[in-house]
């Protein structure tokens, strides 16, 4: 912490507090106490961190756990670099109405934002309780995690990143930079975004990261989309080819609501065609893999038609709907996005068939069937569609 309130009610902030014998002197003649709980806090002035207050070891609070070096110092940058852009900006405000108090509290034309900046790992419904706290409020909650977090997962792929359950529940959205993270690290004074998310399997991503200097930036982050295509279409079918063959081998067939629909109709896991488990736009929304939800939609709402048949964008969203209440797909916990992207996902997968010659669009969340598809005979078959639709995706992108 660092704010506290004096025996008498006065405000005690140390963001520019670095004398030592004035923090000394005032720890000797003052009891300090926590805005939020009122319980007595320990003025600390250490030689590893910035001077801070701390709760008791037996402090009931909720805003008693330890703080890192990290996140104090980080809560610092970003007071004093948005203090510095002019903004109206408190350090850890108490807000009564639902007893939460963010790191930063801050206005800017009329809108109220709440910074959390959080470098260690908490559970996902605690993120979501004080988000939606903040959401009541009409406070716009953003979410910074502490550091440099994001895992390469294979040097030799460019784009590719690993994030944990803890760090997608960061997941913002906006226009300019499709579904990201921010993250901000105290020691190299640089904000980081992984932008255009877009999972491979449940923890595997492409992704763009790019950095730049706290002091160089707005706020709220505004940053410059590049329009570069972060997908390796050749890793992605690779690895989609990957996950089939590990789910036939270790799961349990018939028990397994997937494996057991596709051996129900006739079809073989191995011998889909590639255009169901293809990367689209939204597609962040699902924790279920691209393959199985694509094949829902493809089964249940257009496998079946001729060519000249209409496919309305309404009765897929429908059928989607059905497959995710019972269970068959599941959609990623992101408390901090407001906006319902079903229709959004489901319909730029019907964009992508229509750009691939499977599907024509009379107006816009209204198709017809171009032409009948029949699935691939064998796995060359596969192969060889997988090549050509490779390269037709690479020349979208």
């Amino acid at each position: 912490m660092l704010t506290a309130l004096t025996e008498e009610g006065k405000m005690v902030h140390l963001i520019y507090s670095k004398n030592i014998k004035y923090l000394s002197i005032l720890r000797k003649n003052h009891s300090f106490y926590c805005p939020q709980c009122q319980e007595e806090v320990i003025l600390k002035i250490g030689k590893i961190k910035i001077p801070h207050f701390s709760h008791k070891s037996n402090s009931t609070c909720t805003n008693s756990e330890p703080e890192s070096e990290v996140h104090l110092q980080g809560k610092v940058d970003l007071y004093k670099w948005l203090k510095h852009i002019g903004f109206s900006v408190e350090i850890e405000k108490y807000l009564m109405e639902i007893r939460q108090r963010p790191d930063l509290f801050v206005r800017k034309n009329g809108k109220e934002y709440a910074i959390e900046f959080q470098c260690s790992p908490i559970q996902y419904k605690d993120i979501k309780r004080r988000s939606l706290g903040y959401f009541s409020l009409n406070i716009i909650p953003i979410w910074i995690l502490g550091g440099e977090p994001y895992q390469k997962k294979f040097q030799l792929i460019n784009n590719l990143f690993q994030l944990s359950d803890f760090q997608w529940a960061f997941t913002q959205y906006n226009r300019q930079n499709g579904m990201h993270i921010y993250s901000y690290s105290p020691k190299t004074k640089r904000v980081i975004l992984l932008s255009q998310l877009t999972p491979i399997t449940t923890r595997k991503i492409f992704a763009y990261q790019s950095d730049y200097p706290l002091s160089s930036l707005d706020f709220p982050f505004d940053f410059a989309n590049d329009q570069l295509s972060i997908i390796d279409y050749d890793f992605w079918f690779y690895e989609k080819k990957n996950w089939i063959q590990n789910k036939m081998l270790f799961a349990k067939n018939l028990n397994d609501p997937f494996l057991s629909e596709v051996y129900h109709n006739k079809h073989s896991p191995l011998l889909l065609p590639p255009f169901i488990g293809i990367p689209v736009p939204f597609m962040t929304i699902c924790k279920t893999n691209s393959v199985i939800w694509q094949y829902y939609l493809w089964l249940d709402g257009i496998e079946s038609l001729s060519a000249g048949d209409k496919i309305n964008l309404m009765n897929l969203r429908r059928n989607f709907e059905k497959r995710v209440k019972n269970g068959c797909i599941k959609l990623r916990d992101m408390p901090l996005i407001q906006i319902d992207f079903k229709n959004h996902m489901i319909y730029h997968y019907l964009k992508h068939l229509s750009f691939l010659g499977i599907i024509k669009e009379l107006e816009k969340g209204s198709f017809i069937m171009n032409k009948s598809n029949s699935f691939p005979n064998n796995i060359e078959e596969v192969q060889r569609m997988e090549v050509e639709l490779s390269k037709k995706l690479d020349i979208k992108s």
